[in-house]
């Protein structure tokens, strides 16, 4: 606390002593009479000085805090490690099994056996591709591969309607151009088939007729038909990909297929799925039959594996 004592010296070399009051004073020098003054007390107290701080205490409080938010992250990461390292175990676990599956032919197989079943013919066809890439060679992937080919391709419109559609379109160019929007659809046909007075391949019952004229369907062209034997007048059940609907010299209509495009089914279940009405018990052994004539052309080039 500040001195409440006061010493002042007079001009005159008189010393003189007082206490401080709390306002200033005024008095006289005995010896001299000069007027002195006397500041008064001063009204803040001294505050007692506290011992010099270490100094990097300033530091503790902010690196107390850093320490534990990082121990705070250490402990909940160690607690969330073994959920994620798990999850990333189960999807290379899952991503493994999925890679393996798709190695294997023989499962992609029976995956587009199921999907032909169903009527997901492009999905069957991805997958008989993949078998035949991964390695499956047999003579029945290869059928497979090639009618889910077909079944992808059937087209959406009839022939009796495409018929219609050329019927009303009377400028040459302009049906060529429509007709574009059918070139390589498929058509799926179960029909009694014979041998015409010229040895080709004819349906028997089926025709196709529209103002009085009628519309000739060149089953000749068809590879897969030519070398069938069709004295007794069979029912085959097969398939072509539209190559050109027109008229020829003479004018008439004439319906052409790709040569190379002709399939004979084989499978029950695709088969089932690609007609609206319900087959007759008669049609698993025309396809088991048809199945022999394929087998029966081994020894010739085969067209199994060139009809796509």
């Amino acid at each position: 606390m500040a001195s409440s004592i006061f010493e002042i010296v007079c001009s005159c070399s008189q010393l003189h002593r007082g206490k401080r009051s709390t306002h200033y004073q005024l008095f006289d020098c005995p010896r001299c009479g000069q007027r002195l003054f006397v500041l008064p007390s001063s009204p803040f107290r001294r505050v007692a000085s506290s011992p010099p701080s270490h100094p990097n205490m300033s530091w503790y409080l902010p690196l107390l805090v850093a320490f534990g938010v990082i121990l705070l992250v250490l402990i909940s990461f160690s607690l969330l490690l073994p959920l994620l390292t798990r999850k990333e175990g189960i999807a290379s676990v899952d991503e493994s099994a999925a890679y393996a599956e798709q190695l294997n032919p023989e499962l992609q197989l029976n995956q587009g056996r199921q999907s032909l079943a169903q009527g997901r013919f492009r999905v069957a066809r991805e997958q008989f591709e993949l078998a035949l890439r991964q390695g499956a060679a047999s003579t029945e992937a290869v059928r497979l591969a090639r009618q889910a080919e077909l079944l992808a391709l059937l087209s959406t419109h009839s022939l009796e309607e495409i018929a219609i559609f050329a019927m009303l379109v009377r400028d040459p160019e302009e049906w060529a151009k429509q007709f574009a929007d059918y070139r390589g659809r498929a058509f799926l046909f179960d029909a009694i088939v014979h041998r015409d007075k010229h040895g080709n391949p004819v349906f028997a019952h089926y025709s196709i007729e529209l103002e009085n004229q009628v519309i000739r369907i060149a089953l000749e062209d068809i590879e897969a038909l030519r070398d069938l034997p069709l004295e007794d007048h069979p029912r085959l059940i097969f398939g072509a990909r539209l190559a050109s609907f027109q008229r020829e010299k003479g004018g008439d209509w004439v319906v052409r297929f790709f040569p190379d495009s002709g399939i004979l089914m084989t499978d029950l279940a695709a088969v089932e799925a690609s007609f609206i009405s319900t087959l007759d018990a008669d049609v698993q052994p025309i396809l088991a039959r048809q199945a022999r004539w394929l087998e029966a052309r081994k020894g010739l080039p085969q067209k199994d594996h060139q009809e796509k």
